[in-house]
């Protein structure tokens, strides 16, 4: 919910990876989240989420159902990833699932959210059942986990991994830095101190989305240097 705003003043672009946290978890041996796994921590992370909201000004209901599931939004996000709409759209499914404790895999819901943002949502979400779809999901998730991904949020700069909310500014002072130093790489190209090859598009994958369970698992970039990632997953 924050992303934005923090990496807007920075100057600081964001490349959105979606994937699916649960086949994260999964992977890591895990059923279910961990925040249900370790009841403590669950209890804790409920009263945190209260403490944050309230702190950054955010709505917040707990969901009467967690996690929730969020395939659909994360094969959306996929499909928008790219587009001016993807921000907006991993917001209010935030919103829908943490503010008005609905539904949010179910394509009645979605459709409403892509259609206030000027989005075919029928086409959008025939495409997000396509095989293709699925498969290009599957894929970035298991990018994911092999760049070392375990939860969400998460954001990349470059090689680097910072993982949980608490590091969304670290993050972005990370991507400014590269983003400085990259300027500073081609301003001495163009003068003709020395030379330095062109930034290369290389996709490095988050960890998916909105994250949540339901949908806050994010990250990535396409441009390696200078490029700090969110990803938003489900």
């Amino acid at each position: 919910m924050r992303i934005e705003a923090a990496a807007q003043a920075q100057g600081v672009p964001i490349i959105w990876k979606p994937f699916l946290l649960g086949s994260i978890f999964r992977d890591l041996g895990m059923e279910t989240s961990p925040f249900i796994l370790q009841k403590e921590k669950g209890a804790h992370m409920w009263q945190d989420m209260v403490r944050e909201c309230r702190k950054y000004g955010l709505r917040w209901t707990k969901p009467s159902k967690f996690p929730r599931l969020s395939v659909l939004p994360a094969r959306v996000a996929l499909l928008g990833a790219d587009q001016k709409w993807i921000a907006a759209f991993c917001r209010q499914v935030m919103e829908a699932n943490f503010v008005h404790d609905e539904d949010i895999n179910r394509s009645d819901r979605l459709a409403p959210i892509l259609t206030a943002l000027g989005v075919p949502a029928v086409d959008i979400l025939r495409e997000a059942e396509a095989e293709g779809t699925k498969a290009r999901l599957r894929e970035q998730t298991a990018l994911a986990r092999a760049r070392g991904v375990f939860g969400a949020p998460t954001f990349f700069v470059g090689t680097e991994m910072f993982w949980g909310k608490d590091r969304l500014d670290d993050a972005v002072i990370g991507g400014y830095s590269e983003c400085v130093m990259e300027r500073r790489r081609r301003r001495r190209n163009w003068l003709g101190y020395s030379h330095t090859p062109a930034c290369s598009a290389a996709a490095s994958s988050s960890s998916s989305g909105p994250t949540t369970s339901t949908g806050r698992w994010p990250a990535a970039n396409t441009v390696r240097q200078g490029k700090s990632s969110v990803g938003f997953s489900a």
